[in-house]
C-alpha cells in the first residue's frame, strides 16, 4: 500500500511542476485586475470542476478578504442546484452555465471555466455568452483545451485566455484547487 501512495503522490509533484508560472501569474494579473475595477469574478465546472469551483471561489471570497479593504467578488455558478436544473430540465443543459451569465455577469468581469477536456458543451456555451457581454474568459484545462480553445480560439486572443495547467497530462481540477489557495496567499 505505502508504494502505491509513494506513487500518486510523485505523480501529483510532477504535474504540479508542469504547471507553468507565466499561466499562474497571467490568471492572478487577470483576477487582480477585476478586483481593482470592482468586477466579479464567475467559476464553474462540471463534476470534479464543480465542486474544486465552489473550493476556489471560498478561497478568493473569504481567503482574500482583509480589514479595510474592498473585497474580491467571487461566485460559483456550479452551486445553485435547483437553477442549474431547471435550466437542464426546461431547455438543454447545455445552458446551465450560460443563461447564469446572462443574469448575472457585465463587461469586464472575469468568467473561468474548468473542463479537463475543454469539450463540455455548458462551458462552452457559456464562453460564448461571456463573449457577448463582453466578460473576460479564461479556460483552466488539461490536455489542449478541446472545443472550448480550437472552437472560440480562447487562446491568449482578445478577452479570451486558455491556461493549462498540467500539461498534457490531465485534467483541471487539481490545478486549479492548487490556484484558488495561491491566490488567496498571494491577495
Amino acid at each position: 500500500m505505502r508504494k502505491e501512495i509513494s506513487r500518486y503522490f510523485d505523480q501529483i509533484s510532477t504535474l504540479v511542476h508542469k504547471i507553468p508560472l507565466k499561466n499562474i501569474e497571467e490568471l492572478v494579473n487577470i483576477i487582480f485586475e477585476a478586483y481593482e475595477n470592482g468586477k466579479r469574478i464567475f467559476i464553474f465546472g462540471n463534476g470534479g470542476g464543480s465542486a474544486t469551483s465552489s473550493h476556489f471561489v471560498c478561497d478568493l471570497a473569504k481567503g482574500t478578504a482583509t480589514p479595510g479593504k474592498a473585497r474580491l467578488k467571487a461566485v460559483s455558478l456550479s452551486d445553485n442546484v435547483p437553477l442549474i436544473t431547471a435550466w437542464a430540465n426546461d431547455t438543454d443543459y447545455t445552458n446551465t452555465f450560460g443563461e447564469q451569465l446572462k443574469n448575472l455577469a457585465e463587461e469586464g468581469d472575469v468568467v473561468i471555466g474548468l473542463s479537463g477536456s475543454g469539450m463540455s458543451p455548458n462551458v462552452i456555451n457559456a464562453f460564448r455568452i461571456a463573449g457577448r457581454i463582453g466578460a473576460v474568459s479564461v479556460l483552466l484545462s488539461g490536455y489542449s483545451g478541446g472545443d472550448a480553445v480550437m472552437g472560440h480560439r480562447f487562446a491568449n486572443s482578445g478577452n479570451n485566455w486558455n491556461i493549462n495547467w498540467v500539461g498534457t497530462s490531465g485534467g483541471a481540477g487539481g490545478g486549479s484547487a492548487l490556484s484558488g489557495n495561491l491566490l488567496a496567499d498571494i491577495f
